[in-house]
């Protein structure tokens, strides 16, 4: 079983640590282990409950109400309430609860009650991003096991599937071409699926490669579709001078296309760009670039 802080109950409740000791002070809605050097820790149970009872208090339920129902009963109320909410907070609470209860059901029937109601661009922008920061920093800290991030990626990556599989496409007359591709070791596919949406509904063209390819396998598919931009991402932790070795031997290999670059690993590092390389900061810069640069 997970153990939590107090810190990783507020990352994915929202709730602040100062009003969670008031809650539980006043009205004993959690109660705290502690480890044998006495640091306070707290369980899956307690993550579900606060979970629950955030979610409540978000929907403008007074705690001195919510402590007065059991468990169950808190649970089948935000059941009830959640169906019937398009608030993106809400919807993010909600789809949290199922991932650390593993429930892919009712996971997959809030997704798609608000993919169809928002459509995929505000879903990954207002509730699918969000949450895979909230649970990258928990898995980073060690907090949860990877199994919850695998849980949510796998069936968000069906979602942006799907939703490419639909899409009717209409190139502009004047269409650039882009290569995606993930280097090997380089696992976060969720980033590179979605840019192959994005790029393809703003009219231009996208050849997806997928993960796990070295540069020497890109080469050929470089030549045969001559693309205008090769889109890349680097969010696994590899030492920088690797990260800069790597810069230059895409922007040399590729040096007639334009290398868009993005990810933790690259964001915000003092990285010497080669003048083919230009580091994208999250998918409003990218959005923003193909809308406003590209043609």
């Amino acid at each position: 079983m997970n153990r939590f802080s107090i810190k990783d109950i507020e990352i994915l409740t929202g709730i602040k640590p100062h009003t969670i000791r008031i809650w539980e002070q006043r009205y004993g809605i959690i109660k705290p282990q502690r480890t044998a050097t006495n640091i306070r820790y707290y369980t899956e149970n307690d993550l579900k409950l606060m979970l629950n009872v955030s979610l409540l208090n978000k929907m403008g339920f007074k705690i001195s109400k919510i402590t007065c129902l059991k468990p169950n009963e808190i649970e089948h109320k935000v059941l009830s309430l959640v169906e019937q909410a398009n608030d993106a907070d809400i919807n993010l609470s909600a789809l949290l609860n199922c991932m650390v209860r593993l429930d892919e059901d009712t996971f997959e029937h809030l997704l798609n009650k608000y993919l169809e109601t928002n459509g995929l661009e505000t879903t990954m922008t207002r509730i699918l991003f969000p949450f895979l920061y909230r649970i990258g920093l928990l898995w980073q800290t060690g907090s949860i096991t990877p199994a919850y991030e695998h849980f949510f990626t796998n069936l968000v990556r069906q979602k942006i599937i799907a939703a490419i599989d639909k899409q009717v496409l209409t190139p502009l007359p004047d269409a650039k071409r882009f290569l995606l591709f993930l280097p090997p070791n380089e696992p976060h596919e969720l980033g590179l699926l979605y840019a192959h949406y994005v790029i393809r509904q703003r009219g231009h063209r996208s050849v997806y490669m997928g993960l796990n390819l070295p540069i020497e396998h890109i080469i050929c598919a470089h030549e045969c579709c001559q693309p205008d931009f090769i889109v890349t991402t680097l969010t696994s932790c590899i030492k920088i001078n690797a990260i800069e070795e790597f810069i230059v031997q895409i922007s040399k290999t590729f040096s007639k296309s334009k290398i868009l670059l993005s990810g933790a690993q690259a964001v915000n590092k003092s990285l010497h760009l080669p003048q083919n390389v230009q580091i994208i900061s999250d998918f409003d810069d990218f959005i923003q670039y193909i809308e406003n640069r590209v043609n």
